[in-house]
């Protein structure tokens, strides 16, 4: 099992959207969560293609949301990865 990094100021964290496209819905408070990251963790954001994709292209092309995944997982300078329906849903 491999254990996994913990997150510290410099971190490079990948933002994906597998399952919602909620960042193409409210892109305002997408926003602030991707500032909140950066300003109060001190991350630095990698955002994948999905990550502000619509609803629907996220329904008709599940594909690009795999891609986004194993490249986020399989991608070493990655440190983590947070999926973007949280920054929307206010768990910044």
């Amino acid at each position: 099992m491999l254990k996994p990094k913990m997150l510290t100021q410099g971190s490079e964290t990948a933002v994906i959207s597998p399952s919602s496209g909620l960042p193409h819905l409210f892109p305002g408070i997408y926003e602030l969560g991707l500032m909140n990251l950066k300003e109060l963790f001190g991350f630095e954001i990698i955002e994948y293609p999905t990550a502000r994709m619509a609803n629907d292209m996220l329904y008709k092309h599940p594909e690009l949301r795999a891609r986004d995944i194993s490249n986020a997982f399989c991608d070493p300078s990655i440190d983590g990865i947070i999926c973007s329906f949280l920054l929307v849903q206010g768990l910044y």
